[in-house]
């Protein structure tokens, strides 16, 4: 058991970054095994094993959801370097970097991943004209923090079918529009 454990905590943790496997186990422990172990004790029966099991899946759950908030705490830190990186390039040349790369090596030592994570850990820049976009995957695959370097803002894009593509629709939609 201990060896499910640990592939979902990597599933979960390392691969989807959600936290859907952890509610899930969260909802099975909750929701049948404690209640199970409960029954077992009043018929006084051996609930040991049951427990056991509730423990080791509800610390699994647990250690997932920290897993998951330390990686978008990272991100987060992470994002707020690249930002700062891009606002020095962005005063010493008067615009915005076509690509990230060019924050190497002067700004930044290297791109950082986002995350520790296998899926979505990368950062998505975008940049048009004196407008840039930076961005990365919080919850797979619709969650997207967005920081507008027009706006100094961060906003939260939640992905919604094929009308939002990434958390740059509508800036990519701003860069094909002829200027006036």
């Amino acid at each position: 058991m201990l060896l499910v454990a640990v592939l979902l905590f990597a599933a979960d943790a390392l691969l989807l970054g959600q936290g859907l496997l952890a509610a899930l186990l969260l909802m099975t422990v909750c929701g049948w095994w404690i209640p199970k172990a409960m029954l077992l004790i009043k018929v006084r029966r051996d609930a040991w094993p049951t427990l056991r099991l509730a423990v080791l899946f509800g610390l699994t759950a647990v250690a997932i959801m920290i897993a998951i908030n330390v990686n978008n705490q990272l991100a987060r830190h992470r994002a707020t370097r690249l930002i700062q990186a891009i606002d020095v390039y962005r005063a010493a040349h008067g615009r915005y970097p076509l690509a990230l790369d060019a924050l190497v090596p002067r700004y930044i030592g290297a791109i950082p991943l986002a995350k520790y994570t296998l899926a979505f850990n990368r950062f998505d820049y975008r940049q048009a004209e004196q407008r840039a976009r930076l961005s990365y995957v919080e919850v797979p695959p619709f969650g997207r923090p967005c920081f507008d370097f027009a706006e100094r803002r961060w906003r939260y894009i939640v992905m919604r079918g094929e009308h939002s593509t990434n958390c740059n629709r509508d800036f990519a939609i701003a860069q094909q529009e002829p200027s006036r």
